[in-house]
């Protein structure tokens, strides 16, 4: 039997490019989500229906990695966020959000009796939804897809 030695030159740097090359994906989607997310909270800060406030400032972006796994996103800890985003009360029912029927949201058709500090007790038919989290999302669906790809396509260069 004879022996045959083959000797590819670059097989040494093509290897360690390929070995270090999930690390390096990671660190890329990471980076690449982050920026996304602070995106999308720029654009949810932009259709709040509140010119300024509250509310507005509340919205924050964050990205989390827990090993292979990556969470990025936007939230808000404001108490009064989902009621405008997904509307109260009767009036709410007239325009309701995209997703009512996937959150098994259900809105009541007659007025309803909230106890307002300092003013007493009040019948309202609430507002219609202002959706202002939901629209961002759906509009940076294709770009963050698009990102990912890049970022992927990036790494193994």
């Amino acid at each position: 039997m004879s022996e045959t030695d083959i000797t590819i030159e670059g097989m040494e740097a093509y290897m360690d490019k390929l070995t270090k090359s999930p690390d390096r994906l990671i660190e890329h989607i990471l980076q690449q989500a982050m920026q996304d997310a602070e995106m999308l909270a720029v654009k949810q800060r932009i259709n709040c229906p509140a010119v300024t406030g509250m509310l507005r400032e509340s919205i924050e972006a964050f990205c989390n990695r827990e090993g292979d796994v990556i969470e990025a996103g936007t939230r808000t800890g404001n108490e009064h966020a989902a009621l405008v985003e997904l509307g109260t009360g009767p009036r709410g029912s007239e325009k309701g959000h995209p997703l009512d029927s996937e959150l098994g949201v259900v809105r009541k058709s007659e007025p309803w009796r909230v106890n307002i500090l300092g003013i007493g007790v009040r019948y309202t038919g609430g507002q219609p939804a202002a959706p202002f989290m939901y629209p961002a999302i759906k509009e940076m669906e294709k770009t963050i897809k698009l990102h990912f790809g890049s970022a992927v396509r990036e790494v193994l260069r």
